[in-house]
């Protein structure tokens, strides 16, 4: 029978590594390898990506000793922590759903009544921060439940689509901000209000985005399309790069050199490459959140 424990303590001593520095590799204490080589408890399944790598071998070879199949096999769902994910996911996304409102209200009333706009605005804040805290202190209990169990893709699954749904909450109004407004680099010339809404919009958006990416790698989530998937992530600096270029070269022209006309078609052809590379990441990453191997 070859079982988990087995499978850890074999490769780790075909490395010629120590428990200790077996947890160097992958951050935790030598006492918690102790416990996995003895069969005292298992790891969380978030640690298994890092561990097969510290023994060179693949996740699939950790999984496929006997007592997790087991495990696997007998192990009856958990509908209390199933039905928990979806509540906390329910109060989240209303809580964001309800500040994004009062903050499309306050738009609205601040043309009459300014002092009223300001308190919906500020309120609108607060709901969204309450809102934040909230899905950071759910994810963390129900992140530690998830690692308890072995067949857990299920419940994964859930945690991911309730943080991904609350990203994405936040990401459509912020692009709906950027389309109304239209893209357009800050010149510190004539620094304007709508400059820094916008782009402050865009780099909430491409952070947002990132996290995305970030939990699905936390949760050992397959993306589909693995090769367009790493395209994205080096499209990513792309985009950053050509953006912060951009916002540097228009400032010096517009300070030092505004009289050479002729270098203004450089910055107009740089300033459209720089959106055709931004629309391509962000429609690309939004699709990949949903397009990932099923288990």
């Amino acid at each position: 029978m070859k079982n988990f424990k087995n499978i850890l303590s074999e490769n780790r001593k075909k490395l010629n590594i120590t428990q200790r520095q077996l947890a160097d590799k992958i951050n935790v204490s030598d006492k918690q390898i102790s416990k996995w080589e003895t069969g005292v408890s298992y790891p969380d399944i978030t640690m298994l990506n890092s561990l097969a790598k510290a023994l060179e071998i693949s996740v699939n070879e950790l999984l496929e000793s006997d007592d997790l199949k087991v495990n696997d096999t007998n192990e009856s769902t958990d509908y209390d922590l199933l039905k928990e994910i979806k509540k906390t996911t329910i109060v989240s996304l209303s809580l964001v759903i309800f500040s994004i409102l009062l903050f499309l209200i306050a738009s609205l009333i601040g043309r009459y009544y300014d002092l009223a706009g300001i308190m919906l605005v500020v309120l609108s804040f607060i709901c969204l921060f309450i809102s934040v805290m909230y899905l950071l202190l759910t994810n963390n209990n129900e992140k530690n439940k998830i690692g308890l169990k072995i067949s857990n893709h299920i419940y994964k699954k859930n945690y991911y689509y309730k943080n991904v749904l609350f990203v994405l909450i936040i990401i459509i109004p912020l692009l709906f901000l950027l389309v109304t407004f239209k893209y357009s680099y800050i010149i510190l010339k004539s620094l304007r209000f709508n400059d820094i809404v916008v782009n402050s919009s865009l780099l909430i958006i491409l952070i947002l985005l990132e996290v995305t990416s970030l939990l699905r790698r936390r949760l050992n989530i397959d993306v589909k399309f693995k090769n367009v998937n790493k395209i994205l992530n080096f499209s990513g600096l792309i985009v950053f790069f050509l953006i912060v270029l951009n916002t540097i070269l228009i400032n010096i022209y517009l300070k030092h050199v505004y009289n050479y006309d002729y270098l203004y078609k450089y910055f107009y052809y740089l300033n459209r490459v720089a959106k055709l590379f931004l629309s391509i990441h962000i429609t690309g990453k939004i699709s990949m959140i949903f397009l990932f191997e099923k288990e």
